[in-house]
């Protein structure tokens, strides 16, 4: 929100743009609503954001993790022939609905033609909050030990610093 809306609430913001990540866009789409202000998303993709009657007025300019998590699947089993899958993610609105849309596409899929299993890995992370890594490390051993041998990793650029 913009300064001039903080200091003369009067005169409200005509739309917001913004954010680009799911895990803000979820709670501001809540704002926006609750005061009648259309929000749009450049790049907030989680699924979480298509339910309209928690974000009524939330839009985005691309399509949500259901698409992308639907054409996953498709590649994964036709073109890599692959039955099992793991899914390491951070657990924010971005990483858990992706992986729930994964496993859902999975699910969608014709007998024979599905990943038998996905099994997801989580581990929570805030940005600027210290580094603690036991969560991911953790994550990462179970999936170690697990029998998939092919996993998705789903979480942020900034995760990365991390690893």
């Amino acid at each position: 929100f913009s300064r001039s809306f903080l200091e003369n609430p009067d005169q409200p913001p005509s739309a917001v743009f913004g954010a680009w990540r799911s895990a803000v866009s979820v709670p501001l789409a809540i704002l926006t609503g609750v005061l009648g202000i259309p929000q749009f998303s450049p790049l907030s993709t989680s699924t979480e954001l298509d339910d309209k009657v928690q974000y009524p007025l939330f839009s985005r300019l691309i399509p949500s993790d259901a698409g992308t998590a639907r054409a996953t699947v498709a590649y994964l089993r036709n073109r890599l022939d692959l039955s099992f899958l793991g899914v390491l993610y951070v657990n924010d609105a971005y990483g858990s609905a992706f992986h729930a849309a994964i496993q859902e596409a999975a699910a969608d899929r014709e007998e024979g033609d599905r990943i038998e299993e996905v099994k997801g890995y989580s581990f929570s992370y805030s940005e600027g909050v210290a580094d603690d890594t036991s969560e991911l490390e953790l994550a990462i051993k179970q999936l170690k030990e697990s029998r998939f041998r092919v996993f998705l990793v789903c979480f942020t650029v900034s995760i990365t610093i991390l690893l």
